[in-house]
Parts: structure tokens; sequence; C-alpha cells
């Protein structure tokens, strides 16, 4: 019969007990509780360099960044075509000082020492859901399951602001401003005179690892909870949060990037960059050709032509969006053994370096909580991390060490290069070949993920240590091929072995039975934050 330790969650006989959980051990969705003893193991961490951030770039966009952002502005254009009355008021009332509107408001603006972190709100989307609402979740627009909340901020360092793609974005956006269409009576209309502005562009507004930071909180408030999400977040994960909510808990949350992703080579780049830029004409055509597809004023003929011309443009997008996408999947070259180390060094490379962007995010969201919320200094501050997110979680409370008094771990692991290789549901972004045509040899990615673990200084395999002597609750699931189930007994090892939550099943039933154990996790934190 299995032997459990004692957990401390409840006081039945202990016969009773360990007869129970030998009984529900063999039922999917079940969880173990255990406790660890993390004052019995030696701590193997070394130590850290923390990848750097220059701030000139962050410095200038923060210089450049207004409390009010208006969407539209007015030009001089030297098409003499009139538009209707209806049409020119509408344009008129855009750019008016009296009645123009903001598009954004900018609340909060900080340059930490490590990237910018701006806080806004989206006025041209007013009638969003209350993301502090109970299970407003289920409401978000679909673009935003990606993050799992609803987005109010942004925190920007050169690891983007250095990237090509973002050179390439603010050069288009300080040479060109948006012209844009006007429906009236079953018509488009070009604008005239008036433009949409380039001004989010240009200054990067919502570029950057997205967050939602709290613009109010209770006085009254238990504590900070910096939460790294899943990779797309679910209403199970979202239930969790609610709980935690509920008992006092201010919540900050960082949408986790959780994809490796693979080098892109500069023919791609330059290729993807010239498809961009065709498709945004060929929306405006669109745009165009759809208004005179309707309009009655047309001939029977010219009306069909327009709709076989519109249909061909849509064609065309979606093939250019489809070659973009395969360009931008890239891969890693790797042929035979003398391609591994290089291999592994770049992987760790990139793996560090998205790793440092979620520590840092954190700081900022940490310091901007602290800032605003006078009042929770002096308070527990605690980190959860769900599934993808589990494994940042880890190196942002490892890098905020003597900031953080609680941690929990659900459906997490160590050593991220094996985690998206073996992973059952993604790998990750990471793609191999010796060429385009030719795979690589499976037999060399134990190889890589070996060499990767030398490489790297911040994958949770290093940096979990540095947690030893924190209260630190894993969540993780027996037969999990999603975080492969043995990079998460890796991770609680390297951990210390800390208080613990096993569940018999695989990652999806862990997160479908998560929400029943909310109150559990909620209690220890609870005992943990004292």
């Amino acid at each position: 019969m299995a032997q459990f330790r004692r957990s401390g969650f409840g006081h039945r006989p202990v016969a009773l007990r360990i007869g129970l959980l030998s009984f529900l051990v063999v039922l999917p969705g079940c969880f173990v509780q255990r406790h660890g003893d993390p004052g019995a193991f030696e701590n193997p961490s070394r130590p850290i360099a923390w990848p750097e951030r220059d701030l000139s770039t962050p410095r200038e966009l923060f210089e450049q960044t207004p409390e009010r952002i208006f969407a539209y502005e007015a030009f001089d254009d030297d098409l003499e075509d009139e538009l209707p009355e209806p049409v020119a008021a509408r344009l008129a009332s855009l750019v008016d000082p009296e009645t123009q509107r903001p598009s954004h408001e900018v609340h909060h603006s900080m340059l930490t020492g490590r990237g910018l972190l701006r806080v806004y709100s989206d006025l041209e989307r007013p009638n969003r859901p209350d993301p502090e609402a109970e299970n407003s979740f289920r409401f978000l627009p679909s673009a935003e399951y990606i993050y799992g909340f609803l987005p109010n901020a942004r925190f920007l360092t050169s690891l983007r602001t250095s990237s090509p793609e973002f050179a390439q974005r603010q050069d288009r956006a300080s040479t060109q401003s948006r012209t844009f269409w006007v429906r009236h009576d079953n018509r488009m209309y070009r604008a005239i005179g008036v433009r949409r502005t380039a001004l989010l562009e240009r200054i990067a507004l919502r570029q950057g690892m997205a967050l939602h930071l709290p613009t109010e909180a209770p006085e009254d408030a238990r504590g900070t909870l910096i939460h790294f999400t899943a990779m797309y977040g679910t209403s199970f994960e979202r239930r969790v949060i609610d709980a935690l909510r509920r008992e006092g808990w201010l919540v900050l949350s960082v949408s986790t990037q959780s994809e490796i992703g693979s080098p892109v080579s500069e023919e791609a780049t330059k290729r993807i960059d010239e498809i961009r830029e065709d498709l945004e004409t060929r929306i405006l055509l669109e745009a165009a050709f759809l208004g005179q597809s309707r309009d009655e004023a047309h001939p029977d003929d010219e009306r069909e032509k327009a709709r076989e011309l519109y249909a061909s443009l849509v064609r065309d997008r979606r093939l250019l969006m489809d070659e973009a996408a395969q360009l931008s999947r890239g891969f890693y070259r790797l042929c035979d053994e003398s391609d591994v180390d290089g291999v592994a060094a770049a992987m760790a490379h990139r793996v560090d370096d998205r790793l440092a962007e979620h520590a840092y995010a954190a700081e900022a969201a940490l310091d901007y909580a602290m800032e605003r919320f006078s009042f929770l200094r002096g308070r527990p501050v605690a980190v959860i991390g769900f599934s993808a997110g589990a494994m940042p979680a880890v190196t942002a409370s490892a890098y905020l060490r003597e900031r953080v008094d609680a941690v929990v771990l659900i459906g997490g692991g160590a050593n991220i290069a094996e985690i998206a290789i073996n992973s059952s549901l993604t790998h990750g972004g990471v793609r191999f070949g010796c060429d385009d045509e030719t795979p690589t040899q499976r037999s060399l990615f134990g190889r890589v993920t070996s060499r990767y673990l030398e490489h790297s200084a911040l994958d949770p395999h290093h940096t979990a240590p540095l947690l030893r002597d924190k209260p630190v609750l894993v969540v993780r699931a027996t037969r999990d091929t999603w975080v492969p189930a043995e990079t998460g007994r890796l991770l609680q090892k390297r951990l210390g072995e800390p208080s613990s939550l096993i569940h018999s099943g695989g990652h999806r039933t862990l997160f479908f039975f998560l929400p029943r154990h909310a109150d559990r996790i909620t209690r220890w934190l609870e005992r943990a934050t004292g």
C-alpha cells in the first residue's frame, strides 16, 4: 500500500485517511496532498547573471507618451471630390477640438530599471465587461482568450525595441498615417481631409508584454498576488483566481509568452515585411470594392465584376497570410552531433531572455501596485503560475526573492527545452531540420535538452533551488503529457520537495478538477503568508 505523509489538511483517523487516499488515487481527478521537508535538502543553486536591458528607447517612448491619445487628425488633401454632407459632418466632428474624443487614456506611465510600464484605457471599446467581475471571462472577445484577461497595461523593454520587426513598425508609423473609408447609403467613401493617426504605433503603446493591473483597490486588501497565466486562459484557472480575489488578494495578471520560437532568416524577415505592406493596401482595396459591389447605382454587370475582383483580393490576401505564417515559423538547423551544442546554446539564450522579461514585468507590476496603493506595503506578496505560466513564475519569484512570501505552481515543470520538444500539445514553436526538406533525427533531441541545461541560467531547473526557504505549493499531474510529468516531478525535486497536491490524471483533467480545490489553495496561501 502506498504510504503518504500527514498532510495537515484534516484530522481524520490515520488508518481511515490512508485507506481513503489509497482508494481515491486510482480515480481520475483525485488529488493527494503531501508535505515536504525543504530543510532536508542541500541548496544546489548557482549564481545567476540577469540579462541587462538598454533603457534608451523605452525612455524616449516614455517622454513621448501623452496622457490622452486621439485616433484622428486633420491634414491637407488635394482631392477635389465632394463628400455627401452627412459624411463631411461626421469627418469634421472627428477632429473638432470641442467634439473630438480620445481613443486612449494613459493612467500611469513609469520607467523602471529594466523597461517601460504603461497602464491605459481603450476608449474605442467602452462596452467590454469588467475583468474583475466573477465569471466575466466567458464574455470576453475571442482575441482576449489569448491572454485570459482584459489587457490594460504593457511592459516594454529593449528585448522588443531592439528587434528588426519593431524598427520596421516604427519606420512605417513615422512616415505613414492610415487613410480610412466611411460608409454612407451603402457606399464607401475615402475620407478627405481626415486620417487615422499613427501615434499608437509611434509610441508602441500596445507592444510588449500584456498585463492587467487594477486601477482601484480596497484598503483592507489582504495582499498582492502576481498571476502568471496559462498559455490560453481557461475558465478553470479564472475560477481559482476569482476565489483568491474574493479572499482579499489584489491580483496583478501577467500574460505568459510561452513559445520559445525558432530563428527566422533575414531573407524570410524581409519577405514577411513586404507581405505586410502588401496586405495593408489590399485591405483598403477590399473595403472600397465591397462598397461598390453593394451600390445599387451601378449596373448589374459592373457590380458583378466588383464582386469577382473583391473575391480575388480575399483569395490573394489569404495566400499571402499563409505564406507569412509559414516563413515566420523558422527552424533550428540540426543535422548531426556537431550542431547540438550551438542549437542548445541558442535555445537557452532565447528562453533566458523570455523568462527574464516575465520577471522584469512582474517587478514593474509590483512597483506600480506599491506606488499606487501605499497601504499594501508590508502586506504579503504571493506568486501563482498556471501551466506554461508556472515556469516564469519560478524565475520571477527567484528574481523578486526578498519581496515574495509564498509561491503556488500549478501544472509546471523544469527543463523548458524538454517540455517544448516532448509536449504532446505543442512544440513550443520550436522546429528542427537539416534543411527545408530533411528532418532532424529524433535521437539528437535528447542531446539538445541535456546540453540546454548547461547553457541556461534562468530555467526553473536552476532558479527553483533559490526558493527552498520559501513556502511553495506544487500542484501537478502524474500522467501529464502536455507538460511531461517527469519535468513536473523534476521541478518538485529541485524545489526541495515542498508541499504538493498530486493529481492522478493528465493536464486537462488537472485543470478540469482544479476549481474544486480552489479553497485548499486559498487556505494554504493564508497559512503560508500568516
